[in-house]
């Protein structure tokens, strides 16, 4: 190989393997929905009275849903002056950094979500221990899906798994499936088929978790922000549940995440018309999010 291609072809590969390329890498969804990646503060260990001090950070899209309407800001800051606030593809209004979408990419389970920069520079004015606060507010999208084995009433060998899927995001629904018809297959005792049929009288259970990796405050859903659908299923006309009639289903009342305790509904699984159909239990929502960091300052 020429000299002087060996030399190039080297210097490639070493800015490769060294990760110096400042693009996305697409890994595993995360429920952390938007993460602060690569925050710098400088400078840290001194700080003097007058002097600038620069927080840079990138939020990441590591969920499987955009968030909009994100709004980072800055709202607490005693002993320090905003100079200047930056957000990539964004605009700032007053001590918020606005910015209309974060998107989301899912490719074969693998995300690669945006990144966008956010730089403040702050100058301080007074000495002692101070705090800056900032909050990072943004609108997100869940799903979360249970699907069943429904059999025709009297039928043998009757059986069936149970699938549940959910989207990636700090909020998790929770269909529980404890309802379902149970039975070991062949006595073998780590394997377990599940399946209702026909005519069953269940009460559902649905939880709300808040799973994010900066899970500081209570979320509230608002009912037009939830939307539960059943296939196959109904609520039980004079039964005790917290959905209200219509299609989709919808809570009677604000939710709190975490749920202190679950929705519940009596249902009773419908008649088929045929040897067995897919059931369903799916619940859409959507929901504004919020979590806050400090950074610790000791101005002399």
């Amino acid at each position: 190989m020429n000299e002087k291609l060996f030399v190039v072809v080297s210097l490639l590969l070493i800015i490769l393997l060294s990760g110096c390329i400042d693009e996305p890498v697409a890994g595993s969804c995360s429920d952390t929905g938007l993460d602060l990646v690569n925050y710098n503060v400088y400078p840290l260990e001194k700080l003097y009275q007058r002097n600038m001090v620069t927080i840079t950070f990138w939020l990441e899209n590591k969920g499987s849903s955009d968030a909009n309407d994100v709004v980072i800001n800055f709202f607490d800051i005693p002993g320090f002056e905003l100079v200047s606030l930056e957000c990539e593809n964004g605009e700032r209004d007053g001590s918020k950094c606005k910015i209309d979408k974060i998107s989301t990419n899912v490719i074969s389970e693998k995300c690669l979500g945006e990144i966008k920069e956010v730089k403040a520079s702050l100058r301080s004015i007074s000495e002692g221990k101070n705090t800056v606060s900032f909050s990072v507010n943004y609108k997100y999208h869940g799903n979360s899906k249970l699907l069943f084995n429904i059999w025709e009433k009297g039928l043998k060998n009757q059986h069936g798994s149970k699938q549940h899927t959910s989207t990636n995001g700090p909020v998790k629904v929770n269909i529980d499936s404890e309802f379902l018809l149970k039975k070991i297959v062949d006595d073998a005792t780590e394997t377990v088929t599940e399946w209702t049929e026909e005519g069953q009288k269940f009460t559902l259970n649905i939880d709300i978790e808040n799973v994010g990796k900066y899970g500081e405050r209570v979320i509230e859903i608002e009912p037009k922000d939830f939307e539960v659908k059943f296939s196959y299923i109904k609520p039980i006309g004079d039964g005790n549940c917290d959905l209200t009639k219509g299609s989709p289903y919808k809570p009677k009342n604000p939710i709190e995440v975490p749920t202190k305790k679950p929705l519940i509904c009596d249902m009773e699984v419908e008649n088929i018309g045929q040897e067995w159909v897919l059931g369903s239990v799916e619940v859409n929502y959507d929901y504004d999010y919020k979590f806050v960091k400090q950074q610790r300052f000791n101005i002399e």
